[in-house]
């Protein structure tokens, strides 16, 4: 299939709708789905501010991958999948009646990235921590405590939680693990302290070991998904 050149400055989901052609999963009438995609190139002010910002530049790859993935988990002709073409050809005209305005598109992205790839936390008692992490190389744990004794232990930490790992890929396993007393850590979750207990803690595990991890109440889930971004970017 011959494919249309892109533009050197053109973010992923505008490249996506000209090059989607080369996806062993791609169906001709997927096309559809991205028109304004495909309209929205390079030197449009909405194209201009993603290719400039890092962060909606990686955003804007990871929606491409989360779209197709969608995609490829709808049946050809299905209600499913026209109501998936439907909904993206509507995202992408709020997208860019962002124009330039960053906050704006930062905000479309990860509302799109939630809708699409939502995650699975999981809830976890502390015995099925060592299955899990041996079933998945790739994870982020948030340990915490039902304790009303731990003070940081609230609502408020495991929505920040909750928000920022919303759009993690497919392949990184969300879990929370909770137990009472918090001081009195299960054996089970103590291999991811390290030296000292702090609770409550989110832990970043990729391939297979830990490799970051974050301790106290987390209040910006902004910066928590950049921080957990950058570790599965090593």
């Amino acid at each position: 299939m011959t494919q249309t050149p892109v533009p050197h400055l053109v973010s992923r989901t505008i490249a996506v709708s000209l090059l989607l052609g080369s996806a062993g999963f791609w169906a001709p009438e997927a096309s559809a789905a991205l028109p304004s995609a495909s309209r929205s190139q390079a030197g449009t002010p909405t194209a201009e501010a993603i290719c400039a910002h890092p962060e909606l530049n990686a955003l804007d790859a990871r929606l491409a991958d989360a779209y197709h993935h969608t995609l490829a988990s709808t049946q050809a002709d299905s209600h499913a999948r026209q109501m998936l073409m439907t909904a993206q050809r509507q995202w992408l005209t709020m997208r860019d009646d962002c124009r330039a305005k960053v906050g704006c598109l930062l905000a479309a992205y990860r509302e799109r990235l939630a809708q699409l790839h939502p995650g699975v936390l999981l809830s976890l008692a502390p015995v099925d921590l060592p299955s899990f992490l041996a079933q998945h190389p790739d994870a982020v744990i948030h340990l915490t405590s039902l304790s009303p004794g731990c003070i940081y232990c609230t609502e408020q930490d495991r929505r920040v939680f909750a928000e920022a790992v919303a759009h993690l890929p497919a392949q990184v396993a969300v879990a929370q693990v909770e137990w009472s007393p918090w001081y009195v850590a299960p054996r089970e979750v103590i291999p991811l302290f390290g030296s000292r207990l702090e609770v409550p803690a989110v832990v970043i595990w990729h391939n297979g070991k830990v490799v970051d991890r974050i301790n106290g109440m987390q209040k910006n889930p902004a910066a928590l998904s950049r921080t957990i971004d950058a570790a599965f970017r090593h």
